[in-house]
């Protein structure tokens, strides 16, 4: 894939490409350490060591997903990096819903899901010091062509939704045009104009809810995400409990 397709501002304008990698996330980190420009990408057509969030891994066939990494260098606070985990969950919605036609939605913090089966994750790393951001890496895994039966459980790929296999390039090309939208929008607009795109694929908000949170449990209703992308639970108590992270299981 050549960056001049993209026609992008920032993101792909410079591509690094793997038949297979232990994890495009600690190729990421290691251009980054050594300044590798913003908005450079790491893909690779299979993982061996891929990963997800809390240490989970990612399962990474061959020639059946997305699986890459970026570097990008905003000027945040170390408690704004969340933005960039839900900046990347509006474009990796947008992306699928453009080049596939069907409709995903964004399962906080960093779940992509179709008919309620996740199909993409999103995992954000950063190297700062102090309050300074240094770098960060956004790693996003997409479920591709993988057909039932090699999935995990809860989960979905494209070429399920769709009854047939999808372009994995184009959807690449996409994904890569959708980040390069939605960051510039971040930086250009500022994080309410990707909070109201966030809000727009959140379908479980206004919905009950359970929220595993460091060791314990929170029942309530979804209420919204604030400007530092906490989720706000309003609990059976009638009080509103702000998360800063968890899992989420819709109930109802």
């Amino acid at each position: 894939m050549e960056a001049a397709v993209l026609n992008t501002i920032r993101i792909g304008k410079r591509i690094t490409t793997y038949e297979t990698t232990d994890s495009t996330m600690d190729v990421a980190h290691r251009l980054g350490q050594a300044g590798e420009p913003e908005g450079s990408v790491v893909a690779a057509e299979g993982q061996s060591r891929g990963r997800g969030r809390l240490g989970r891994s990612w399962l990474s066939p061959k020639g059946k997903g997305i699986y890459l990494s970026v570097i990008l260098r905003p000027t945040l606070q170390l408690a704004e990096v969340p933005r960039i985990t839900l900046m990347a969950a509006v474009a990796v919605a947008r992306a699928i819903q453009a080049a596939t036609g069907l409709a995903p939605e964004i399962k906080w913090p960093n779940d992509v899901l179709i008919r309620g089966r996740k199909v993409a994750g999103i995992l954000t790393e950063l190297n700062g010091e102090l309050n300074r951001v240094n770098y960060i890496v956004v790693g996003i895994g997409m479920n591709v062509n993988s057909v039932k039966g090699h999935l995990p459980a809860h989960t979905t790929s494209i070429e399920e939704q769709l009854g047939g296999p999808a372009d994995r390039v184009k959807l690449t090309q996409a994904l890569l045009v959708e980040l390069d939208r939605a960051y510039d929008q971040l930086l250009r607009q500022g994080f309410p104009s990707i909070l109201e795109a966030w809000r727009g694929f959140a379908h479980f908000l206004g919905r009950r809810i359970r929220v595993v949170a460091q060791g314990r449990t929170v029942d309530g209703q979804a209420v919204d995400v604030d400007s530092d992308g906490t989720l706000m639970v309003r609990t059976d108590t009638g009080l509103v409990e702000s998360l800063s992270a968890g899992e989420v299981l819709v109930v109802r």
